[in-house]
C-alpha cells in the first residue's frame, strides 16, 4: 500500500516537470553551447567554430560560451537550415562586449549576428545585431532590395552598452514591425512593412559581418541563441531574460528524483524485511518486534513525503537557491536515517541530531518564522542511553504545522528530556502555538493530518505488552489567565535501553 503511494508520488512529480517543460516556448533552434557543444540543440545539425575559444557564461559555468577575439578568423557559423531564418520570427541571445574593434572597413559596427537577404555589398541584412562603435548603441536592421528600390527599418537601443558586461538581446520581426528588447525592456517598436526575404544558402554567422565591402568584427562573448519562428510577447521575453542557471535547475531536479528512487527503494526493503520476520515469527516477542516495525514503516513514506512536498514547492516557486539548500540539508537528515534504519532503538544522542536536522529544513521552509530549542538534565548520558526511533519526530512536526505557522508572531518551541528513572525517559514537546480550541484529543487523533499519533500511541501499546512497563503519550491544552488556548504540550513516556 506504501510503496503504492510512494510510486505514485514520485510520477506525479515527474508530471510536474514534465507539464512545466511543455508550458515553456518552444525555439525552432537553440545553441547554448555548454561544454562546447557546437549543435543546434533542437535539430542535431552540426555548427562550424573557428577561431573561438570555450569561456565563462553569465553563471560563472565553465566552458559555456564562446569567445570571439575581433579578428577575420574568429567567427561562428550556425548552418543555412531554413528554420534559422523564419518569415516572422525572433532572435534571441546573450553577449558581453569586451572591446570595441576599429579594424575593417566599412559601416562603423561590430557584428553579433548576420544573415543577408542579398549578395549586395549594401542593404543586405535579412536581421541582424550589432553595436555601433562611435555611440555604442545595439542596433538591429532589416532590409529588402527591390528593383528600383532599397527598403530598410531598424531599431536602436536607448542607451549606450557597457563593455564586459552581460546583456539580453531581442530581436521580435514580422511583415509589419521589427523591435529590440534588452535585458527584457522594449527599446523600441517601427514599422517594417516588407516580408523579410533571405539569401538561398546564405549562413547565420556571429561575431563577423560576412560581407566584402562591410568587414567588421566582433570582441566578447556570445551564449544562449535562440531562434523562433513567430514573434514573442513582452512575458516570454521577461521569461527568457529572468530564466535561472539551467545547470542548477536540471541538477535540483534530478537529485529531487534520486531522492525519490531512494525512498523507493528503502520502502522495498523494509517491507523484504518485513516479510522476513513474519516467517521467523515463532514467540509472541517476535509478533511485538514486527508489529513495531510495521509501525517504522509507516513512517518513514509520511516523512518522506513531507519533506518532498517542501522541496516540490520551492521548484514551484522558482526559488531554486532554497530549494537547493533544502536538498542538501535534507539529503544529510536522509542518510541519518538510513543509517539508522537497520536498528530498532538509537541513542539519544543520535535522535536529538537528527530532529535537530529535522527542525533546521523546516526553519528554512518557512523562513526562519519560529524559534526552537533542545534541552536535556545535565545527569543525562546521551550517548548512553537508547531510545526506539522515530516516535519524536511526528510530534515535533504536528506542532510545527497545527500548531505554530497558524501562528502570526511570537512563536516557539521547545523540547525537554528527562529521566523519570532507570527505566523511563520523558520527553515533553511544547509549543505556543494556537493549540486545538475546544476539540478533543480523540477528534484531533483522528483526522488525517495527526495520524502519526495513532502510530505512536500504537507502537507504545506494544511496548507495554512486552516490557509490562507504563509507556504512554499525554497531550495537554495549554491557557493563559484569560482561558485563552496558548498552545499545545506534548509527554511522551519512552523506555530507556542501555
Amino acid at each position: 500500500m506504501h510503496l503504492r503511494l510512494l510510486l505514485c508520488s514520485f510520477f506525479s512529480v515527474i508530471q510536474v516537470f514534465t507539464g512545466l517543460a511543455q508550458q515553456a516556448v518552444a525555439p525552432a533552434a537553440k545553441f547554448s553551447f555548454d561544454q562546447g557543444a557546437a549543435k543546434n540543440e533542437i535539430t542535431g545539425a552540426e555548427i562550424k567554430a573557428v577561431g573561438v575559444t570555450l569561456t565563462d557564461d553569465r553563471f560563472g559555468n565553465p566552458a559555456s560560451a564562446y569567445y570571439f577575439h575581433g579578428t577575420p578568423g574568429s567567427y561562428v557559423n550556425l548552418g543555412t537550415d531554413s528554420r534559422l531564418k523564419p518569415r516572422n520570427g525572433t532572435i534571441s541571445l546573450w553577449f558581453k562586449m569586451d572591446n570595441l574593434m576599429y579594424a575593417g572597413r566599412g559601416y562603423d559596427g561590430n557584428p553579433i549576428i548576420i544573415t543577408k537577404t542579398h549578395g549586395g555589398g549594401d542593404f543586405h541584412e535579412a536581421y541582424s545585431l550589432t553595436c555601433d562603435f562611435t555611440s555604442r548603441r545595439l542596433s538591429t536592421v532589416s532590409a529588402r532590395v527591390v528593383p528600383g528600390d532599397s527598403i530598410q527599418a531598424g531599431v536602436r537601443t536607448k542607451k549606450p552598452i557597457q563593455l564586459t558586461r552581460w546583456y539580453h538581446a531581442v530581436v521580435c520581426y514580422n511583415d509589419s514591425i521589427i523591435s529590440m528588447y534588452l535585458d527584457g525592456e522594449l527599446q523600441n517598436t517601427v514599422s517594417k512593412n516588407f516580408r523579410t526575404t533571405f539569401l538561398a544558402g546564405d549562413s547565420v554567422i556571429l561575431g563577423h559581418s560576412a560581407n566584402i565591402k562591410n568587414a567588421r568584427f566582433f570582441n566578447g562573448a556570445i551564449d544562449d541563441i535562440e531562434i523562433y519562428d513567430r514573434v514573442l510577447t513582452q512575458q516570454e521575453i521577461t521569461a527568457l531574460y529572468e530564466a535561472s542557471d539551467p545547470n542548477r535547475s536540471h541538477g535540483i531536479i534530478r537529485a529531487l528524483v534520486a531522492i525519490v528512487a531512494c525512498a523507493v527503494i528503502i520502502v522495498m526493503l523494509m517491507l523484504l524485511l518485513l516479510k522476513r520476520e513474519k516467517i521467523k515469527n515463532r514467540k509472541q516477542r517476535q509478533v511485538y518486534e514486527m508489529e513495531m516495525q510495521v509501525m517504522k514503516a509507516q513512517m518513514n513514506p509520511h516523512f518522506i513525503f513531507n519533506a518532498m512536498n517542501s522541496v516540490q514547492q520551492f521548484i514551484l516557486a522558482n526559488d531554486n537557491d532554497n530549494a537547493y539548500k533544502y536538498l542538501i540539508k535534507f539529503s544529510r537528515l536522509l542518510r541519518m536515517i538510513l543509517e539508522s534504519n537497520h536498528e530498532e532503538h538509537i541513542s539519544l544522542e543520535h535522535e536529538i541530531e537528527i530532529l535537530t536536522r529535522y527542525i533546521e529544513i523546516e526553519a528554512l521552509r518557512f523562513d526562519k518564522s519560529f524559534s526552537y530549542e533542545i534541552v536535556t538534565d545535565a545527569d543525562l548520558s546521551i550517548s548512553g542511553i537508547r531510545i526506539p526511533q522515530m516516535l519524536i519526530q511526528p510530534i515535533v512536526e504536528n506542532a510545527i504545522w497545527h500548531g505554530l505557522l497558524p501562528k502570526h508572531e511570537d512563536r516557539s518551541l521547545s523540547i525537554r528530556f528527562e529521566r523519570l528513572d532507570n527505566k523511563l525517559l520523558s520527553c515533553v514537546i511544547e509549543d505556543n502555538g494556537v493549540g486545538r480550541s475546544d476539540r478533543t484529543a480523540e477528534q484531533v487523533i483522528s483526522k488525517r493530518r495527526s495520524l502519526a499519533i495513532n502510530f505512536i500511541h500504537h507502537r507504545l501499546e506494544l511496548m507495554k505488552k512486552e516490557w509490562r512497563r507504563n509507556y504512554g503519550i499525554e497531550i495537554i491544552d495549554k491557557t493563559d489567565g484569560r482561558a485563552a488556548s496558548a498552545g499545545t504540550k506534548v509527554v511522551i513516556k519512552l523506555p530507556i535501553l542501555n
